[in-house]
């Protein structure tokens, strides 16, 4: 049993939609949620690399500590080597590392801005020295390496290495690179929906809300919808933090979440109330196990008897059984506004009709080949034979 929400609406004159039951969390209610991909970015202090040029032929290099970096994305295992006779030729040889807590997709872009390049030694100096030449691609601003080929890079391994080459012009002999690092986040894989759920008839596992045993909700179940920003972490991280699995829903628009029974009303509430307050959540409630349904409809003052809308169910409102037995308050309810000169039809099939006074635009339209109807005739019979004008006029009065 998935959770109900009564809402009673009025729309387009469809008296079906004037005591509609609607759940916030029902397929017609659907929130079509694409799950968004997130992106694993590394640390400013785990990406950025200096040099010192001290020889021809050395070079001194300051890199990041693995083992400080927290979570992210973190060049490893780096080493420098410096040729000046050849082309005045830096190479970094490295690997990227993923120190997050979810798998990345590769490769892994590796950014290096104009304005990443500081020029230490000369002081003052131009970053227009330090320049890439093996890029895989040269932007506006800076460089572009992709590192690690195709695939998958799990939480914890590492890419193989790869190499980032520069030419440093003269006067620079001391740099520091400080390069932005990203991937793409692979999807947790979200629990599938189990199909055929239904929460069990158990009242036990409810707490009353009316006072009166006539609203029961689940304390342990709950729907919820995320927003169509939410991604699969977003998802995997909730059930987490309320201990939750996937016990039913509907596909792209909400999940039914089982939790541990909190044991009371006040706790139950607390934790909706928590769950409302997540970013990622568009709508949360309890699952139901028994709710009223509640008609919205007009009670309009028709005289001494019936001047007001509580007089409709109290003394006089006897007047008005009839009425009430068949919905007209409903109906009523879903009136747009006048008629204006278009009065509303409707058609009544019956087995006669006689033509009222107080009725002109009637109009009857007969069936010949289905011959005439041979109970019809007699005086004993007038009650059949009016029978037809009689609904017709009530309805009209309706």
């Amino acid at each position: 049993m998935l959770s109900i929400l009564l809402a009673s609406l009025c729309a387009g004159g469809s008296i079906v939609a004037c005591h509609e039951d609607r759940d916030p969390f029902a397929p017609s209610q659907k929130e079509q949620r694409a799950i968004a991909l997130s992106t694993v970015v590394g640390d400013s202090s785990c990406t950025k690399l200096t040099f010192n040029i001290t020889s021809p032929t050395a070079v001194t290099l300051t890199a990041p500590n693995v083992a400080t970096c927290g979570n992210g994305l973190t060049m490893g295992g780096v080493d420098a080597v410096w040729n000046q006779a050849v082309s005045r030729r830096l190479r970094f040889r490295l690997r990227i590392i993923n120190q997050d807590t979810v798998a990345v997709q590769l490769p892994i872009r590796v950014y290096l801005p104009t304005t990443g390049i500081a020029v230490i030694t000369p002081t003052g100096g131009s970053s227009s020295t330090v320049i890439s030449t093996n890029a895989d691609s040269a932007i506006t601003g800076g460089s572009v390496w992709l590192v690690g080929g195709t695939g998958i890079l799990a939480v914890g391994d590492s890419t193989v290495r790869d190499t980032l080459m520069f030419t440093v012009q003269s006067p620079t002999t001391k740099a520091r690179l400080l390069f932005q690092v990203s991937a793409t986040a692979m999807p947790p894989i979200v629990p599938a929906i189990p199909a055929g759920w239904s929460a069990p008839l158990d009242t036990t596992l409810t707490f009353d809300v009316s006072g009166k045993r006539t609203t029961l909700k689940y304390r342990m179940y709950f729907g919820v919808a995320f927003k169509t920003t939410a991604s699969g972490t977003d998802v995997v991280s909730f059930l987490s933090k309320y201990q939750g699995s996937i016990v039913g829903g509907e596909p792209g628009a909400f999940y039914v979440i089982q939790i541990p029974d909190p044991g009371s009303s006040a706790a139950t509430d607390s934790i909706l109330a928590a769950m409302r307050a997540e970013t990622s959540i568009v709508a949360a409630d309890n699952q139901y196990l028994r709710f009223p349904i509640h008609g919205r409809g007009r009670y309009p003052v028709e005289g001494d008897s019936i001047n007001s809308r509580s007089s409709w169910f109290t003394g006089g409102a006897m007047a008005k059984w009839a009425l009430r037995a068949i919905r007209s308050p409903q109906a009523w309810g879903c009136e747009t506004g006048t008629y204006g000169s278009s009065l509303q039809s409707f058609a009544v099939l019956d087995r006669t009709f006689r033509q009222q006074d107080d009725l002109p635009t009637v109009t009857e339209v007969r069936a010949p080949a289905l011959g005439p109807d041979s109970t019809l005739s007699g005086s004993g019979n007038r009650v059949a034979r009016s029978h037809g004008i009689a609904v017709t006029s009530v309805v009209g009065d309706v």
